[in-house]
């Protein structure tokens, strides 16, 4: 088979605000078009997650004694991965690779490609999630 016989085209459409919209259309690529296409698709998962966290600010940033420079992990058993990333003493989400986001949710949607709950798949050294230290430092406020 020659390679024109794997030509496909491709869309790329992103569900924003209940509607679908196009962020890319490729016709007539060949049978390794993830190659092609892997640099607009980050580039449009980082837009949106940037996006998403500066409209959702009403989710809570984690709080400055919450243990600024500890390590989170995040640990993909049917992948064989495992992601890190550190708390800053803003509140913020470093990655390994160096990008901040502004919440934990932000940080595991751009880490995984699609919306996750960080505040429930990140967790602490000693295997808590972010959740429940959260909880935790809430209730020792509070007492």
């Amino acid at each position: 088979m020659a390679t024109s016989d794997h030509a496909a085209d491709v869309e790329m459409l992103l569900a924003h605000q209940g509607r679908w919209q196009r962020v890319g259309q490729w016709c007539g690529v060949h049978d390794r078009w993830p190659l092609i296409i892997t640099p607009t698709a980050a580039a449009v998962m980082g837009l949106h997650c940037d996006l998403s966290e500066a409209v959702a600010g009403f989710e809570a940033t984690l709080p400055l004694d919450s243990g600024a420079g500890d390590e989170l992990g995040w640990n993909r058993r049917n992948l064989g991965v495992r992601h890190t990333a550190r708390i800053r003493a803003d509140g913020t989400v470093v990655l390994a690779g160096g990008r901040v986001y502004a919440t934990p949710s932000g940080a595991a949607t751009a880490l995984s490609g699609y919306p996750q709950n960080g505040w429930t798949v990140l967790r602490t050294s000693d295997g808590r999630t972010l959740d429940e230290t959260r909880t935790e430092l809430r209730a020792r406020r509070e007492n």
